[in-house]
Order: structure tokens, then sequence, then C-alpha cells
């Protein structure tokens, strides 16, 4: 994990995608384990949102939504100290690997490749 503040434990996360199935995939399999999944679709808005309310443990950006400003949000949320302990991982379409290693230079603390499997 970025930054040097001991890790917040929440049950809450806000997932920044405009894909409303994979919301659902997310809360169906999610909310029974008891985390809250919160979508939001408005990448750009996502660190004034955290000003508001900064009690998320992680945030999931939909990478293929929102390839184009993602390093400048992500900077943003990471020069604010406040956010020193969300963690923020890249969920990539598994025909997007180059995104993978650039994940780490974007960030990102972690990726996920999507579609998402459960079985694995």
């Amino acid at each position: 994990m970025q930054g040097n503040a001991e890790f917040k434990k929440s049950n809450r996360i806000l997932l920044v995608t405009e894909k409303e199935e994979l919301v659902k995939e997310f809360k169906e399999s999610l909310n029974p384990e008891g985390i809250n999944v919160f979508p939001y679709s408005n990448m750009e808005h996502v660190p004034k949102l955290l000003g508001i309310d900064p009690n998320f443990s992680l945030i999931l950006f939909d990478y293929s939504d929102i390839e184009k400003n993602i390093e400048a949000i992500i900077k943003e949320i990471r020069t604010d100290f406040r956010f020193n302990n969300i963690l923020i991982v890249l969920l990539i379409q598994e025909d997007n690997l180059a995104v993978v290693y650039a994940s780490r230079e974007l960030g990102a603390d972690d990726f996920i490749l999507l579609p998402l499997n459960p079985l694995l």
C-alpha cells in the first residue's frame, strides 16, 4: 500500500464504473459478505467525493471506462494525506494486459482482471 498512515478498516468500497452489470456483479458478490459497494460513474469527481466522504477502504476503478485521465486522478488522490489509507485497484480487461504492467506506474496498489471469475 502506498502512503504511510495506518490502514483504516472499512466495509465500504467505491466502485467507479459506468457498467451496470459490473456494479450488479460486485454487489451480488460482496454485499452478502457485509461489504457495501457504492457505485459512482463520474471518475473526475472522485477526489471531491472523497473530500466529502473519505470513509472507503478501497477504490475500484474500471480502467476500460476511464483510460483518459486516470493517472492525474490517482495522483490527486495520492497527494492528499487524508486518503493515504485508501487502496486503489484497477479493473482491467484481460485483453489489455499492457495496463497490468503500467498499473503500478499509474499509482494503483493492485489490479483485478475482468471478466471476474468467481471460481478462481
